[in-house]
């Protein structure tokens, strides 16, 4: 059961719509059966977008503002379902055309055979089992084309927003029941329009949910208490602030830091690495399985800050070479950020399928507007783009990003809109620039705030977008991953040549489905990291479970036969210059007696190693997914189950896709 109570609001349609074109739907085809709509849909295809997206009305606009505060409450399982004329009983991300029919143009005769043949009634008693807590905002005639009563259990709570009149006549459900009547003269004191009062409403409820969850629970357990919350908050939205004057300002003192126990001056041995005592060959195997051809999935191999070897054997001066050198096969794509391009650097090595030049979003994610370096000042359109033809992108083939800005957990909603209106804007006003690239918006937040951005995108032309911020999550919560790019994706079956990259993400389970699920591309660069952070030295093992193995060689002596030596070309470069990639050295004359090992080579080696071994379980990966094996995906129902069961609190995804 999840943490608070679960939550379904039931809202209406509005007649006001984002788009009215003028053959819009009317009730005459919604008449006439499922499949002439769904032929008057083609027709109204550029028009078609979310039910959240198109209704533009008041109520619905307060709604939709409460449902972006509540997805910011990671433990509340909220839903909203939206009654329409035309559809029935549908979820907010529903795609629908525009259409232009109301129950309010009905006869109560009308209403009642109308709702029937869209099965509203049916369909919100299979919704309304599911949850603890439903709110209904409907008016006079919506609340008759549900047919109440509805089916409900003595454990579960109703709330009913209603007009005066309609809440006289209410029937009473075995659920707890509460009703709050609204007419005109609570418009004037709350201060907002008859026509959105029930949105603006709940939204004051949302703020509270947000602001205190356990909130919830009382309302389940006594519905008139979050009627009682309206009027309470309306009784004292004027009043001042209180200020606590005597409560003093004491820290607390520091706690006596904890001693770190002292270095070891050797190194241990019997690490058990290879207990089988195989072969360098047979330790380090090639990828098993060939890829006839490629997957549309392709892996971008992450270009950072440190992209360099040193090399100085049989050389007059030492000298610099670009990592990209020592990376086994052919890489189909690179992907780097104008955050680590260097003036006068190398630009990426050309690939048939283009590059990718990222704007550096994660470098300043803290700060109020795109900025690389603080002494040249905010990024413009102009600058970003000439940043992008001085690290070498090229028209025609390469991707570059136009500047975003990260959307942290730690966001207001209002600080979280200024920054989708600041990448919105970016993303328009470079497109005149893009000089003939292939111009790649981000997307990033919660998932209502990524779905408005998509379709924000398409609307001005963009055909290539990025799933920002998802490489945390892929861990934490994948369920939350897996709606993101299934969303995203949706939209080829109206943009066909559409170009979806999920940044950061490239686990080997991940990859696996990444690749099933058809994404253009995805990029990471954890193996490569963890070379340095975590002293990993990586192993292609075909057949095992994770592919993948990692060994903290922080304790391996240089020269140790704990691992076979690997002659993948970064580990051979590097052992020509006398550095051993499979430990992790001390500084030359370390008091600790650690053997020196080249300082940062052997870091650098290892990393190049890791991306090696990476690339041959990633080959055998995609083979495996093109034969339908689908034993690596991500699974689904398992994520869906340690997230409390939300595929019983969710409209299933599937409903997403059209």
């Amino acid at each position: 059961m999840p943490r608070y109570p679960s939550l379904l609001v039931v809202s209406s349609c509005t007649g006001a719509k984002l788009h009215k074109p003028a053959n819009q739907l009317v009730l005459d085809d919604f008449r006439q059966g499922e499949d002439h709509v769904r032929v008057r849909e083609q027709e109204l295809a550029p028009y078609r977008t979310s039910a959240k997206r198109l209704y533009t009305g008041m109520q619905h606009q307060q709604v939709s503002q409460a449902f972006d505060l509540l997805s910011t409450c990671k433990d509340v399982v909220s839903s909203l379902q939206i009654i329409s004329a035309g559809y029935g009983l549908i979820d907010q991300y529903r795609f629908i055309a525009p259409y232009e029919t109301t129950f309010n143009d009905l006869r109560s005769r009308e209403v009642l055979d109308w709702s029937r043949q869209l099965r509203i009634h049916e369909d919100l008693n299979d919704k309304v089992k599911g949850y603890d807590l439903v709110v209904f905002l409907l008016g006079e005639n919506y609340l008759k084309s549900a047919l109440l009563p509805l089916t409900s259990r003595p454990d579960q709570s109703f709330l009913f927003l209603a007009s005066g009149g309609s809440a006289a006549v209410l029937p009473q459900h075995a659920a707890k029941q509460a009703v709050m009547p609204l007419v005109n003269k609570d418009a004037r004191r709350f201060g907002y329009g008859m026509v959105g009062l029930k949105g603006f409403l709940f939204l004051q409820l949302a703020r509270a949910v947000v602001e205190r969850p356990e909130v919830l629970r009382e309302w389940h357990a006594d519905p008139h208490t979050a009627v009682a919350y309206l009027e309470a908050w309306q009784a004292g939205r004027h009043a001042p602030a209180l200020l606590e004057t005597d409560v003093q300002d004491v820290q607390p003192e520091a706690p006596e830091p904890t001693p770190l126990p002292p270095l070891s001056s050797m190194h241990r041995a019997g690490l058990g690495f290879n207990p089988a005592g195989l072969s360098a060959d047979e330790f380090y195997p090639a990828p098993q399985h060939a890829l006839p051809d490629p997957p549309r999935a392709r892996f971008t191999v992450v270009i950072n800050n440190r992209d360099k070897l040193k090399l100085t054997r049989g050389l007059a001066q030492p000298q610099m070479e670009r990592i990209w050198h020592f990376i086994e096969g052919d890489p189909r794509g690179y992907l780097t950020s104008l955050a680590y391009h260097n003036p006068g650097s190398d630009p990426l090595p050309q690939t048939r399928e283009g590059n990718i030049y990222d704007c550096g979003a994660w470098s300043y994610k803290s700060e109020p507007h795109p900025i690389l370096k603080k002494k040249d000042g905010p990024l413009t359109p102009d600058s970003t783009m000439q940043l992008f033809v001085d690290a070498g992108a090229r028209p025609g083939t390469d991707i570059i990003v136009s500047p975003d800005m990260l959307i942290l957990d730690s966001d207001t909603p209002e600080r979280a809109r200024e920054k989708i209106e600041t990448s919105l804007r970016f993303a328009r006003d470079m497109q005149p620039l893009a000089a003939g690239h292939r111009l790649m918006a981000v997307t990033h937040g919660t998932f209502e705030q990524r779905h408005e951005m998509m379709e924000r995108y398409l609307d001005l032309g963009y055909r290539h977008i990025a799933l920002g911020s998802l490489a945390l999550k892929s861990s934490r919560d994948p369920y939350f991953v897996y709606r993101c790019v299934e969303d995203a994706l949706q939209y080829r079956a109206q943009v066909p040549d559409l170009y979806i990259h999920v940044l950061g993400v490239s686990s080997i389970k991940w990859a696996a489905t990444l690749t099933h699920l058809g994404v253009d591309s995805f990029d990471g660069s954890s193996m490569y990291m963890s070379a340095f952070t975590a002293g990993a030295f990586m192993r292609y093992v075909p057949g095992s479970e994770q592919l993948l193995h990692k060994y903290r060689i922080v304790d391996n002596a240089p020269g140790s036969d704990e691992l076979p030596p690997c002659t993948c070309p970064a580990c051979a470069a590097m052992r020509e210059e006398g550095w051993d990639t499979r430990a992790q050295g001390g500084k030359p004359n370390d008091p600790t007696g650690r053997p020196y090992n080249g300082g940062n080579e052997a870091n650098m080696g290892r990393a190049v190693h890791n991306i090696n071994m990476y690339l041959r379980a990633l080959q055998d990966v995609q083979a495996r997914i093109l034969a339908g094996d689908e034993s690596l995906l991500v699974k689904r129902d398992r994520y869906q189950a340690a997230r409390q069961k939300r595929d019983q609190a969710e409209r299933p995804m599937e409903l997403l896709l059209n």
